[in-house]
Parts: C-alpha cells; sequence; structure tokens
C-alpha cells in the first residue's frame, strides 16, 4: 500500500520518490548503536538518538538520514537540526521553509500562520522515531531491522 511505502520505504530511492516535496537527506556518522536504537552525529556535531537499531553496522560508518518536510518544525521536535531559511513560501495554512543545513538543501513544512524571519529560524525540530536512516547502499535500516535481517 502506498501509505506503507510512505511510512517505512525500502531504500532512498523509493523514499525521495513518495512525497512531495521530497524528503530531506542528511549525512550522519554513526557513533553506537543497540537493541534500543542507534546515536548518530549531525554534520555540526549534534548527537541524535534514533529508534532504530543498526545491528552490525560499524561505529563510524557513514549513514543518511532521512526527515520528511511535514516532520520538521522550526518550534517543536526532541531534536534540533542547524537550519539557515532562504525563503517562507506561504501558501494558506501552510508554509514552506526553504534553506540548509550546512551543505544540504532542506525543507520543511510549517502550519504556524506566521511569517518567519530567518535571522530567527537558526534550526529545526523533529521526533526521533519519524526519522529514517539509510545504509550507504540506500537500503532502509528500519526495513532491515523489522525483518531482522543481518547487514
Amino acid at each position: 500500500p502506498p501509505l506503507e511505502l510512505y511510512e517505512t520505504p525500502v531504500n532512498m530511492f523509493v523514499a525521495s520518490f513518495l512525497g512531495a516535496p521530497k524528503i530531506n537527506f542528511l549525512s550522519v556518522r554513526l557513533v553506537g548503536s543497540s537493541s534500543a536504537g542507534t546515536v548518530v552525529e549531525l554534520s555540526d556535531g549534534t548527537t541524535v538518538a534514533v529508534p532504530i537499531p543498526a545491528d552490525g553496522v560499524a561505529k563510524g560508518s557513514l549513514l543518511t538520514m532521512g526527515i520528511r518536510p511535514e516532520d520538521l518544525s522550526p518550534s517543536d521536535g526532541d531534536f534540533r537540526i542547524p537550519f539557515e531559511m532562504d525563503l517562507q513560501e506561504q501558501l494558506g495554512p501552510t508554509s514552506y521553509l526553504y534553506g540548509q543545513s550546512g551543505t544540504e538543501k532542506i525543507i520543511a513544512e510549517s502550519r504556524l500562520r506566521i511569517s518567519l524571519k530567518s535571522e530567527n529560524v537558526r534550526s529545526l525540530g523533529a521526533a526521533s522515531e519519524r526519522v529514517h536512516l539509510f545504509l550507504p547502499d540506500g537500503r532502509s535500516l528500519r526495513q532491515i531491522a523489522s525483518k531482522e535481517v543481518i547487514v
């Protein structure tokens, strides 16, 4: 079913193919992993605990974090990513925030019905349970963990 593919994509291609605007991809480094989840480091040094195990993946490995625009917020989240806003596009009750986190382009969807100033938006919040992690070959760690496949 399309919603299941959207919520738990099997790989980066499927994640990027479904949804508009497209999913955001950030390069991260694996800091540690247990059966409860994985800790990754963002480019600015921020560490994030994600409830997706990365069994069999070496510490220090480069991974890709996927976060959908609707899962980023200028106000909420249990972790934050650095963000430099270039533009806010207001479309009625929904706004799209365009900018970058480090060198990677980011789009966030906001339901705040206010105009945001770029100097006031320095980070975006996200919920760790809404994050996707992908191996260098593009496979989803969430899918691998749910099928108990050894990496």
